[in-house]
């Protein structure tokens, strides 16, 4: 109750702190500009790879720190320099709040900024000139894939003329049969030449039985020999003795003949026959080969128009997948022009003035509490400045003293604890009230 009578006391100075506080508050709602959100959406360029996949030319995360670290302080600085004006004035910033990450288009970059009506032109100068400038930095890779890419298209097209011309058509007809022509004159050479190696293996053979013949004679003719030289030199005649020398001459001789025959038929033959039998299988080989050329170039002159025109759709196929990359290759441009946005920003008139009045009835409150405080620590102080502080003067006095308002007795004892109560005049006068 006493606290509410205080409060009451207080009132005009409670009514008084809420006015001033409100009037304030109106006063900064009208004085204070109202700003708003200038906005500029940039589409980063995309180039396809080798395999028709899109990529950009720049990354989101490298867009962003060009942005805002080189492009946008540059130009606000420029421009605040222009406007005579604080470069903290134009607060322009770029992000990325679609990115990857969120599930949205990482490929798109925004500029936005927040300033008052008075200044939209510069916020809009500002952002159209960072995109243009974000433009010029990806230029280079756009051009580069955008020449790459044409190079391409055109190196197709000129497939795509030749494949069409009727010169080249009746070229490739008069190749594939000369190619049919040349593989049948070479099956026939083949053919011929595998008659000559069989002959020629059928004589080896024959040599080989007669060598073989001839070494088996020789050796029969030796060992005769042999036998007639050993009679002539047991017959101790100078007749015999000249038959034997004779015949160990001609021994000599059969054995040189025997000894080379038989060479032959180890070395020279085997290695002969072993070539001529290799050739053969080498031409067997060979004619198969001219066969498979024969039924190709056969085949491909009965099916050269289909496959002449599956070539040309096949070409084509090529030439509308490079063209579809030329269209999908994009530079980077400004895909929402700078825009402002079309509320202001911040907190509106209304929700100002309601916090002023709650804050003046906070501030109201308070004063009233700490004045009512106050003025009860002062009057307190000066009724023990009053009060007399000896015995003698307590009992001259009867140990009490009216207040200066009336109404209320201070009354020191000996302990030193003060009490207060009420006077007789006020105590009669509460009576005669009731």
């Amino acid at each position: 109750m006493e606290l509410g009578a205080s409060i009451w006391r207080k009132r005009r100075t409670i009514l008084a702190t809420i006015f001033v506080c409100i009037t304030a508050g109106l006063v900064m709602s009208l004085l204070k500009p109202k700003d708003y959100v200038y906005s500029t959406l940039i589409q980063l360029g995309t180039y396809p790879d080798d395999r028709g996949s899109l990529l950009q030319v720049m990354s989101a995360e490298a867009a962003l720190s060009a942005l805002n670290t080189a492009i946008l302080p540059t130009l606000i600085s420029q421009y605040a320099f222009q406007q005579h004006m604080e470069p903290k004035t134009f607060k322009i910033a770029a992000s990325n709040s679609g990115g990857s990450s969120q599930g949205g288009d990482d490929s798109v970059v925004t500029l936005a900024g927040q300033g008052p009506l008075k200044d939209q032109a510069v916020f809009f100068a500002i952002e159209t000139q960072a995109a243009k400038q974000l433009a010029l930095i990806t230029e280079g890779r756009s051009k580069a894939a955008v020449g790459n890419i044409t190079a391409q298209l055109d190196q197709a097209k000129i497939q795509m003329h030749t494949l069409q011309d009727p010169t080249q058509i009746q070229s490739d007809k008069a190749v594939l049969l000369e190619t049919m022509l040349a593989a049948q004159g070479n099956l026939a050479n083949l053919k011929q030449q595998i008659g000559v190696l069989k002959q020629k293996l059928v004589s080896l053979d024959k040599t080989e039985t007669l060598d073989q013949s001839l070494v088996s004679k020789l050796e029969q003719y030796l060992a005769k020999t042999q036998q007639a030289s050993l009679h002539a030199l047991d017959a101790n005649s100078a007749p015999q003795a000249m038959t034997a020398l004779l015949l160990n001459n001609q021994m000599q001789q059969n054995m040189q003949q025997l000894n080379s025959i038989q060479q032959k038929l180890t070395l020279e033959l085997p290695q002969e026959l072993a070539g001529t039998q290799a050739a053969l299988a080498n031409n067997l080989n060979q004619q198969k080969v001219q066969q498979q050329a024969i039924s190709r170039a056969t085949y491909a002159l009965e099916n050269y128009g289909p496959q002449h025109a599956r070539e040309i759709q096949k070409q084509q196929t090529v030439i509308a997948r490079i063209e579809a990359q030329l269209q999908a290759l994009t530079p980077t441009r400004v895909v929402a022009e700078p825009t402002r946005s079309a509320e202001p920003i911040g907190i509106g008139r209304g929700t100002l003035v309601v916090l002023s009045g709650f804050l003046g009835v906070f501030l109201g409150l308070f004063f009233a509490l700490m004045g009512g405080y106050v003025q009860a620590v002062r009057s307190r102080l000066q009724a023990e400045a009053e009060v007399p502080t000896t015995p003698n003067a307590l009992k001259s006095d009867k140990g009490a003293a009216l207040d200066r308002d009336g109404g209320l007795v201070e009354v020191s004892l000996q302990s030193g604890a003060v009490a207060r109560i009420e006077s007789n005049t006020t105590a009669q006068g509460n009576a005669a009230a009731a």
